[in-house]
């Protein structure tokens, strides 16, 4: 199967903002205009690139309840994907309901 050029164009143009935008964020932690935020406890980043449909989600909540059950608090931070409160932070006690998560996205 061949490419249609002007995809292919499109494609590359948006691989070179993308870089050319992940080359600018470097330098701005490099030269010190951003820095880095440190947290007082263990952190496990779940995720990739890929959109939706990898298993992200069903692997975090089992992760989260692995650690519950060692003994460990657990707690998951997300960007709200797909909230539809207006709120820009929300927090859910231990044991929300499955609504007030989808609430929080």
């Amino acid at each position: 199967m061949r490419i249609p050029f002007p995809l292919t164009l499109a494609a590359q143009a948006a691989a070179t903002l993308y870089l050319a935008g992940a080359a600018a964020r470097a330098g701005m932690y490099r030269t010190g205009w951003r820095r880095q935020r440190r947290l007082r406890a263990r952190v496990v980043s779940i995720g990739n690139i890929a959109w939706g449909g990898t298993g992200k989600t069903p692997f975090t909540i089992w992760l989260a309840q692995r650690l519950a059950a060692a003994g460990a608090r657990a707690s998951i931070l997300t960007r709200g994907y797909g909230r539809p409160a207006g709120q820009r932070v929300l927090v859910l006690s231990p044991g929300a309901s499955a609504d007030q998560a989808r609430r929080c996205g």
